[in-house]
């Protein structure tokens, strides 16, 4: 194996792990897979004209998340990549947002953990965090909606809305409104 190679290695063993020094490497990693133009472009509007400058991993400058605070995610490649390329998507993450491994999403991917109230507007509703299991794979211009949870193994169809939970495992789910339309071979 090649020294190349035996570094990468080492460094996708750290991965995940909550260090400075292992999320300085996954920093790397993620900058070699994602190319050094979008990981440039990323930083300028993120660091330099402070879009979303409270978030300490790479987002796509088109993209919004808010409520940084109530994200849980594991800082994997997978999922780094996902907030890094994906762009033209909007997290609000008010009630909260919890991550698997590997979460994957495309673009234009909507996820959303509170409405208006309906009696005053200016306040947000109450729910329950969106879940996500791990190794959940999220195609093109998703809509997730309040309180979901979606187990792990799970693959969400371009286009789907999902209004209500799948909390079973190996689920591919479609639709508008989302229902499961097969299970996944494992």
């Amino acid at each position: 194996m090649s020294i190349k190679g035996r570094i990468k290695e080492i460094l996708l063993k750290m991965e995940g792990e909550d260090r400075f020094i292992n999320r300085f490497a996954v920093k790397l990693l993620l900058m070699r897979k994602i190319g050094f133009p979008l990981y440039l472009t990323n930083f300028f509007f993120q660091r330099i004209l402070r879009n979303q400058s409270e978030i300490n991993f790479s987002v796509h400058f088109t993209s919004k998340v808010s409520h940084i605070e109530n994200i849980k995610i594991h800082y994997d490649l997978i999922t780094l990549t996902s907030f890094a390329v994906s762009g033209n998507c909007y997290i609000q993450a008010y009630n909260g947002l919890i991550c698997g491994k590997n979460f994957l999403f495309a673009p234009g991917v909507k996820i959303i953990t509170s409405g208006h109230d309906f009696k005053d507007i200016s306040k947000p509703t109450k729910n329950e965090p969106v879940i996500f299991g791990d190794n959940v794979w999220i195609g093109a211009n998703v809509v997730i909606l309040p309180g979901v949870r979606v187990g792990n193994n799970c693959v969400i169809g371009a286009g789907s809305v999902v209004t209500k939970s799948f909390v079973d495992d190996n689920l591919i789910i479609a639709g508008n409104p989302a229902k499961v339309i097969s299970k996944r071979e494992e």
